[in-house]
């Protein structure tokens, strides 16, 4: 039980923020600092690479960019010669480099 001589006494504000409150691993989403971690490079060099087209251009939304990580993925692929699937900029993706199709649409279309 809480005796009256504390009821005046003001309760420490505890502030987080949600977004780092998530691992990593489990976020969809990354800033600029760890997207250019997450693919092993400095932070300029990763505005280049965005620049070059190499790497994906960020989403934006309420003035905050942020680099989805299975775009940056599939850069990392295409770097390396993993993919065979065209840049997004060469297939109608939009500028966070997803891909208008997926590999279920021939599964859909060929169903009865």
């Amino acid at each position: 039980m809480v005796s009256d001589q504390h009821m005046d006494v003001p309760m420490p504000t505890i502030t987080t923020l949600l977004i780092h409150a998530l691992p990593f691993s489990d976020r969809r989403v990354c800033s600029r600092d760890e997207a250019a971690s997450y693919v092993g490079v400095s932070g300029g060099k990763f505005d280049k690479m965005v620049v070059e087209g190499t790497m994906p251009r960020p989403l934006r939304y309420d003035g905050v960019r942020r680099w989805d990580k299975s775009a940056l993925d599939r850069a990392i692929n295409e770097l390396g010669g993993l993919s065979s699937e065209p840049r997004a900029a060469e297939s109608g993706g939009n500028a966070a480099g997803h891909f208008g199709t997926n590999e279920w649409d021939e599964v859909v279309a060929d169903a009865p």
